[in-house]
């Protein structure tokens, strides 16, 4: 397990560095829609990730992170980008088979790859985390966003469910390249279902945001939102979770890798 981590850690470096860099910049663009628009937002500050995410509240407990969890749908556009490469590139290269020869009980070289790819995600999230939590600690006294409310403990909880929403997105992406074997239609599929499938769903389903994995993921970022309960959120994501692992440990198990 641990060769299979850090030789997948040290192959996806650069990769990984652009994934966490394009974390970065996408929260610091969301910060500042947030806190510079506040005042459209209605008194108080409060604003609404929309399609980007869950709902944000400035003035809230964990207000510092507001940027944070708006963006989760972003943040888990790149975590489905970088899960799906890692996965789906050693089928395209040929690697894997390589990879096999050093490593052949295919659950721990599998592991340890998602273990590696896991690890920058979460590395990325917390970069973040930080960088949203000091542009809002610069960006509030100045647009008039009281901070009496905020708290480190919020903060850390909601740093915490961004990380295992970014994460549970990335296993979108590494199931997707599991099954197709390609970088590029895997991660398609993935932010067409995000974007698009999953809106389009709710146009016929009113409640589809409160079961489908998008709406729930969001939902566990943001602690919770007024139609899906935490408790709810995390009861549908481990579920999800396990369903994906067991779907993709049962194909890699079993499938042919020189086809």
């Amino acid at each position: 397990m641990i060769r299979s981590f850090t030789s997948e850690w040290i192959r996806f470096q650069k990769t990984a560095r652009t994934g966490i860099l394009a974390m970065v910049g996408l929260v610091v663009m969301i910060g500042l829609m947030l806190f510079i628009g506040a005042d459209s937002m209605g008194p108080g500050g409060g604003g609404h990730g929309g399609p980007l995410g869950g709902a944000a509240d400035l003035t809230a407990a964990d207000g510092a992170m507001a940027a944070l969890s708006t963006a989760i749908n972003l943040i888990g556009i790149v975590s489905i980008a970088l899960f799906a490469l890692s996965v789906a590139r050693d089928f395209e290269w040929g690697t894997i088979r390589n990879l096999l020869v050093s490593q052949p009980r295919r659950a721990t070289l599998l592991s340890g790859k998602l273990l590696a790819v896991s690890s920058y995600v979460i590395i990325g999230v917390v970069v973040a985390g930080v960088v949203a939590g000091l542009l809002a600690v610069v960006l509030a006294p100045g647009q008039d966003i009281s901070t009496e409310s905020w708290t480190v403990a919020a903060s850390l909880g909601t740093l915490g469910t961004t990380a295992i929403a970014a994460l549970l997105f990335g296993l979108v992406g590494a199931v997707l390249a599991m099954l197709t074997r390609s970088a590029a239609i895997s991660i398609t599929a993935g932010i067409a279902y995000l974007l698009v499938i999953e809106n389009l769903l709710g146009l016929f389903w009113d409640s589809a945001g409160e079961w489908l994995p998008a709406g729930i993921f969001s939902a566990l970022a943001g602690g919770g939102t007024d139609v899906v309960s935490l408790e709810k959120a995390i009861v549908l994501s481990v579920s999800y979770a396990i369903l994906g692992l067991i779907v993709m440990y049962a194909v890699f198990m079993r499938r042919d890798v020189t086809d």
